[in-house]
């Protein structure tokens, strides 16, 4: 536990089981109030290894990273203003912030549900992602499509890929968006991540439409 929680971080998750949260197979981890980390469980190492996230993501060394600097540019102001929501409310909160997402596999389509946890007075965020559905991409009836770079690098020799439905953008035409297995499992060394155009719309509405 201590390896993989910043000193004083620990004194926050007072209401929580320690052992039940570091044991458990949920994507769980803790912000400070600056939205630094300052705590992740087996579970954060485990989803990242099986999603080839460098080994660094699950090293002591992250603590003290800002989660918002790591959700791109795109995301960034929705996740920003989702932690300041939690933070303004009390550890008594029987409704916590909650937001849905996609987050698929090279053969699994997956949605999670994280929830938001206030720490402390405004101290902090506890944040759980729930795995809610999984179905195989073949049985969902997902066309896959073979890696051919001349049809997905761009003008700039990026390929271009979601951060939720991981799929690839095609250089015909901006709408169009393709299943490559082989890239969600091994993702080249020009791919730069986005939002398609469905997820933005999907999971981050305007906040008019909110």
């Amino acid at each position: 536990m201590k390896t993989l929680c910043s000193p004083g971080f620990e004194k926050l998750l007072r209401k929580f089981e320690l052992e039940e949260i570091e044991n458990s197979s949920e994507t769980i981890f803790g912000i400070w109030s600056d939205f630094t980390l300052g705590y992740f469980n087996s579970g954060w190492k485990e989803f990242a290894k099986e999603n080839g996230a460098p080994p660094v993501i699950s090293s002591p060394d992250y603590l003290g990273r800002s989660v918002i600097e790591v959700c791109g540019q795109e995301l960034a102001p929705f996740y920003k203003n989702l932690f300041e929501s939690g933070l303004a409310m009390s550890e008594e909160e029987l409704h916590p912030v909650q937001h849905r997402y996609e987050c698929s596999s090279a053969d699994l389509f997956r949605k999670f549900l994280m929830t938001v946890y206030p720490l402390g007075e405004g101290d902090g965020l506890l944040v759980t992602n729930s795995l809610v559905i999984e179905v195989e991409h073949e049985k969902r009836g997902t066309d896959p499509n073979p890696p051919m770079f001349a049809e997905y690098r761009d003008e700039q020799d990026l390929i271009r890929q979601c951060s939720h439905c991981r799929k690839i953008k095609h250089v015909s035409s901006r709408s169009r968006w393709d299943w490559i297995p082989a890239w969600v499992e091994e993702p080249p060394s020009e791919v730069s991540h986005t939002l398609c155009p469905v997820c933005l719309e999907h999971f981050y509405p305007d906040d008019e439409e909110d």
